[in-house]
């Protein structure tokens, strides 16, 4: 990948993650009752986007943003 393509990617994909992240926490906790715990925790296996407690229950959210409506 070039730099300029590599440099284009990062401005928009990082914020395009950022926001998902940010309205599925806000889903969690508003629609469904969840407490947050952490959001990007980072562990050897990589990176658990979000970490909250439903009732009793740990849950574990991986959030995958889409740009649009069509899947791939």
């Amino acid at each position: 990948m070039r730099l300029l393509d590599w440099l284009k990617h990062r401005m928009t994909a990082e914020p395009l993650g950022a926001r998902g992240e940010a309205l599925a926490a806000r889903h969690l906790k508003r629609k469904l009752g969840m407490k947050i715990l952490a959001r990007n925790v980072r562990c050897p296996g990589g990176e658990l986007d979000i970490v909250a407690l439903d009732g009793d229950d740990l849950v574990v959210v991986e959030v995958r943003t889409r740009s649009s409506e069509q899947f791939t």
